[in-house]
């Protein structure tokens, strides 16, 4: 649980910072004192800042496939409700 937190606190500095600026000029020490958590925490989780971005774009790509895919695979909706429930996902991400 408490590992968790952290990775939570450095993803909400991430995305804190990424509202001024762009994530190649964030830097590790901006991440940990936004989180106040020590470097070691960070580098426990990522290697570095792009690391971290990759990570967390793969996690949402993985997030909007797997709801696309239940969209697209509900038996119970026509084909029309299905591909209007899959625009609406992709609208809202």
């Amino acid at each position: 649980m408490r590992t968790r937190n952290a990775d939570r606190r450095l993803m909400a500095a991430f995305f804190d910072l990424l509202e001024t600026k762009s994530y190649e000029k964030i830097t590790v020490a901006e991440i940990v004192e936004a989180a106040d958590l020590s470097r070691t925490t960070f580098y426990r989780y990522y290697t570095d800042v792009y690391d971290m971005y990759e990570k967390i774009s793969v996690g949402v790509i993985d997030r909007i496939i797997a709801e696309l895919t239940v969209t697209l695979t509900v038996k119970s909706k026509s084909r029309s409700e299905r591909f209007q429930a899959f625009s609406e996902k992709l609208e809202s991400q």
